[in-house]
């Protein structure tokens, strides 16, 4: 996968998960009152899949066949704590009503997840 591939998909990814975001705010007032939690988290998810590609390319490269699994596991890693500061500190700051303010959240997380999965296998295919 090309970086210019990899930056249009993105692009798609990130789009699209703001339209869900947008539209599904006329469906539920929970998810109307969490767009703040929706907007930061396509964000973060953005910005960790934008670092992990040059990354990973770079393991791909590297004489450590190793240092791909490596980076992998500690992008996973990552992510999953950056997501738990990121809910942390919205209930914290926000007060939501009720729990159900994480939904939106692990949606985004999902189609995230998805695209880094598909990305990354595009990655090792070559």
């Amino acid at each position: 996968m090309t970086l210019k591939h990899f930056t249009l998909l993105l692009v798609l990814v990130s789009c699209l998960s703001l339209i869900l975001v947008n539209v599904s705010r006329s469906f539920s007032i929970v998810l109307q009152q969490n767009y703040t939690l929706s907007l930061w988290s396509i964000v973060l998810f953005t910005l960790v899949c934008a670092s992990m590609y040059p990354l990973s390319v770079a393991a791909l490269n590297s004489k450590n066949k190793f240092l791909f699994n490596y980076l992998t596991m500690g992008f996973i890693l990552l992510k999953m704590l950056l997501s738990l500061v990121l809910i942390i500190v919205y209930k914290w700051r926000f007060h939501p009503d009720s729990y159900l303010f994480v939904t939106p959240f692990f949606i985004i997380y999902s189609v995230f997840t998805i695209f880094e999965v598909y990305f990354m296998k595009k990655l090792v295919a070559r």
